[in-house]
């Protein structure tokens, strides 16, 4: 049976209870599962999606397919990755004879990763990526996303709390910085608790990512550690945040003397730095580590 954006039938807690009982499940709060089921903001959704993305597209859990019928409208490719075995059920047999689409039932931690051989081929063409994500691994999932030069643009819907620490220059957080070293983060549209079924505690940001069209500002790897190493002790000077470490993720000393011939004033707390002030630092660092 073929699914549109306009005979998208989960729109009441009913019709969702109902169906996912009858395919032998239940709702799972591990899973973080809040079904959009406002046609409103399904269909904002669905538009921001689209806007200035390339076909075919990634979307992560889709659920029932509110957002997977909406974007399937547009004659677009989808390729959906589900984790849920009784949600794929119902999506094969809601929009399963599409020809534009795709359900891969499993792990979007795994498809999603740089050196997954399994999907690499489904993905040749694959440079966009979007979804609901769960809350307990919407970290995880943004990371992979912008480690991954495969994917070039983004719109993920994740909770308010969380879009606020990734988009928030001041104070920064890890997460701000390190993520922002990838490519250009945004808040694209709002959506309250109340436009979900079961209703989250608090609302929602749909955030749009840009990847940058020269790669990372510096090297992920070693900013990652940088990271670890400074946000050890968020109340700290940054400077008694790298002695704190003993996992000697980058040389003390190399990594002071480094500060200070850049003018990198360690008097400060972590999350009082701006990014671009970590980004350059650790290109002083690269230059550094690589001559000694």
């Amino acid at each position: 049976m073929s699914e549109s954006s306009g005979s998208y039938k989960f729109l009441s807690s009913t019709a969702i209870r109902s169906s996912i009982s009858e395919a032998g499940g239940a709702i799972l709060k591990k899973l973080s599962q809040n079904f959009l089921t406002d046609p409103n903001h399904i269909r904002i959704t669905a538009k921001k999606v689209l806007e200035n993305t390339d076909d075919p597209l990634l979307e992560i859990g889709p659920g029932l397919g509110a957002l997977t019928g909406a974007l399937l409208e547009s004659g677009r490719r989808i390729i959906s990755v589900e984790i849920d075995p009784v949600l794929s059920k119902i999506l094969r047999g809601e929009i399963g004879d599409r020809e534009n689409f795709l359900l891969i039932e499993g792990d979007a931690r795994i498809v999603l990763k740089r050196d997954s051989v399994e999907y690499s081929e489904i993905l040749q063409k694959v440079h966009s990526v979007c979804g609901n994500l769960p809350y307990y691994i919407t970290t995880e999932l943004l990371t992979l996303t912008a480690e991954n030069r495969r994917f070039h643009r983004a719109v993920f819907l994740t909770q308010m709390e969380f879009a606020a620490r990734l988009l928030q220059a001041d104070p920064s957080s890890s997460i701000h910085i390190y993520l922002h070293n990838f490519g250009r983060w945004r808040s694209l549209h709002k959506i309250p608790a109340g436009a979900f079924y079961p209703a989250p505690s608090v609302d929602s940001t749909l955030i749009g990512y840009e990847a940058n069209s020269q790669g990372p500002l510096c090297r992920p790897e070693l900013l990652e550690g940088l990271l670890r190493m400074s946000f050890l002790g968020k109340r700290k000077k940054i400077s008694n945040s790298w002695k704190l470490d003993r996992r000697n993720l980058i040389p003390l000393d190399t990594l002071i003397q480094t500060a200070g011939e850049l003018g990198f004033s360690m008097e400060r707390r972590p999350q009082e730095i701006h990014r671009d002030e970590y980004y350059s630092l650790v290109r002083s660092l690269e230059k550094s580590l690589s001559r000694g």
